[in-house]
């Protein structure tokens, strides 16, 4: 797929229409992402957040990405993780893309744009990723961009594997 890639910050909170959309792509890129319980509770979480990028291809939203500095109110404890092992960080909390536009660049597209946007201002970005039910696509992706493995958690329902990717200026 070639696709006119548009990268665009989120910074209108009222714009429900838009606010729906975004809640229902991360719906369904779940199990990849994180299910959230109803719209309300999306929009307090990109309310909390320091960083929305959304995509757009050939003028229509395709993808979000929403980030978190230390210091964030934010609860997940894979957040926390990351709280309580790096003072200086970017995390991506999560990505979602469309599943008629996957594997077309928007994922990297956004990616290039948060490593262009904070490599001079945060140390490392990171994430995690499932590695029980592995997501080998989200594996190999962060992997291009040299995220490296720096530990592994188990939950009840999952593992995932921490990454992290230098910055250098």
């Amino acid at each position: 797929m070639n696709h006119n890639i548009e990268i665009r910050n989120l910074s209108d909170f009222n714009d429900i229409s838009l606010l729906k959309k975004l809640y229902n792509l991360n719906q369904a890129n779940v199990p990849e992402v994180g299910s959230i319980k109803n719209l309300n509770d999306f929009i307090n979480l990109l309310k909390l957040s320091d960083d929305i990028l959304l995509s757009y291809a050939d003028n229509q939203m395709t993808g979000f990405v929403v980030c978190f500095y230390e210091k964030s109110d934010y609860s997940s404890l894979n957040y926390k993780y990351f709280l309580e092992n790096y003072s200086d960080f970017l995390y991506i909390d999560r990505i979602a893309i469309s599943k008629n536009h996957r594997r077309s660049g928007i994922g990297s597209a956004l990616y290039k744009k948060l490593i262009e946007r904070y490599r001079k201002t945060k140390s490392i970005i990171c994430c995690e990723v499932n590695i029980k039910p592995i997501n080998t696509i989200s594996l190999n992706f962060h992997s291009r961009f040299n995220f490296q493995k720096v530990d592994e958690k188990d939950f009840i329902s999952h593992r995932v594997s921490y990454l992290v990717r230098k910055n250098t200026c």
